[in-house]
């Protein structure tokens, strides 16, 4: 009795067809094309504002050190930012994880030659540029960023979270659902003044952010 009970509760059980099978998956085919680039989407402007929001910090705390370098310069007979020249043009680039920076077209490992630009930017002090941007930037040593500095005005402001990614956060100009400045371009090679092209980049974005002609011959 339970035998043929077993029997005829298994006669009527089946698996799924050919045809139910395939329709499955044309289901999820359609399903993953409609969802992947939605999600890629998502994460490539969920990094871009992540980057975007990194650079405007960067670039207030930026202006606000250098308004105070600039008030306390007048009665000084060297600049903080510029040493023995009032004014001028610094590109300042910090690679993600390190406290050191570069000044360029001005290397800032000048000694005790206080008077080059760019010569106090790296000094291991509070009162310090990288001693004050630690305080108001905290994320100063964890990402890679460049800051573009004229007259005691910060023009630009770049961050993104390694040297070599194409995502870049850009302040005042947002870049939006856009990779980096342009094609193939990053911050680590955007930082060797050498490329002309990408200093013609950043003259381009500092131009159109700023409403002026910037250069930096």
């Amino acid at each position: 009795m339970n035998t043929s009970k077993q029997q005829e509760k298994r006669s009527t059980l089946r698996g799924f067809t050919l045809i139910e099978m395939v329709i499955v998956l044309a289901i999820i085919a359609i399903l993953l094309t409609v969802f992947v680039p939605a999600i890629t989407g998502y994460m490539t402007r969920s990094r871009l504002n992540a980057a975007n929001s990194n650079a405007k910090v960067l670039f207030n705390s930026a202006q606000t050190i250098c308004q105070e370098f600039e008030f306390t310069d007048r009665s000084a007979a060297e600049s903080a930012l510029y040493g023995a020249n009032s004014t001028g043009r610094l590109i300042i680039y910090s690679p993600e994880f390190s406290s050191a920076m570069t000044v360029t077209p001005f290397n800032a490992d000048f000694g005790t030659d206080t008077t080059q630009p760019g010569a106090r930017l790296n000094q291991d002090t509070s009162s310090s540029f990288r001693g004050r941007l630690g305080r108001l930037f905290l994320e100063n040593n964890e990402i890679c960023w460049l800051l573009v500095i004229q007259d005691y005005q910060v023009r630009a402001a770049f961050c993104a979270t390694t040297a070599s990614t194409d995502y870049i956060g850009a302040y005042p100009t947002k870049f939006v659902e856009r990779e980096g400045l342009g094609e193939d371009e990053t911050l680590g090679s955007i930082s060797d003044t050498t490329v002309a092209t990408n200093l013609t980049a950043l003259e381009s974005y500092i131009s159109s952010a700023w409403n002026t002609t910037f250069s930096f011959t």
